[in-house]
């Protein structure tokens, strides 16, 4: 009980420290990759976001995904990648190679495709070498560089908002939406 206590403490430390050197400017461009963490086992998959951001002129093999499982569901046989709250270590180190493949890749954009504050999803946004987050959680602004209060339910709302904001930050591809 204590051990497990002081290392979702230790995490949360981590998490701040990770967030506290993030302190960089996005670099200037258009969007040619986009990332999506998801909450599994609330969104079985993103496919209806990622076939909405088709019309932003973003093609499905320009975007990855990597969803959180909850801790006793087996990985589901499917292309997707995934991770658990279990694959994390005390300072927030990860065993997960999907994981790991995830959070070095550096995209254009990483989309926090959750509303529940939980400490994984965040871990897993904070560990990103993403150039621009978006996220939705209010609370958590030190974590993305852009929120947007919509719910995540609401695909085509969602993104126009997406659209109307890298339209005005001059991010997406040949000015097609």
């Amino acid at each position: 009980m204590f051990v497990k206590h002081w290392k979702n403490r230790s995490i949360k430390k981590q998490i701040d420290r990770l967030l506290a050197r993030q302190a960089y400017p996005f670099r200037p461009g258009v969007i040619h990759t986009v990332g999506i963490i998801y909450d599994a086992s609330v969104n079985s998959s993103p496919k209806q976001l990622i076939e909405k951001l088709g019309s932003l002129g973003m093609r499905p093999n320009q975007i990855k995904s990597i969803g959180l499982l909850p801790d006793d569901t087996p990985n589901p046989n499917s292309w997707d990648s995934f991770f658990t709250a279990k694959d994390f270590g005390w300072n927030g180190v990860h065993h997960n190679p999907a994981l790991k493949a995830f959070s070095d890749d550096d995209f254009d954009l990483l989309i926090s495709y959750f509303e529940n504050d939980s400490w994984p999803l965040i871990m897993a946004t904070a560990l990103s070498k993403a150039n621009f987050k978006l996220g939705f959680i209010p609370s958590q602004e030190k974590s993305f560089d852009l929120i947007i209060d919509v719910k995540i339910s609401q695909t085509d709302l969602l993104v126009e908002e997406i659209k109307k904001y890298l339209t005005q930050l001059n991010k997406l591809p040949n000015g097609r939406y």
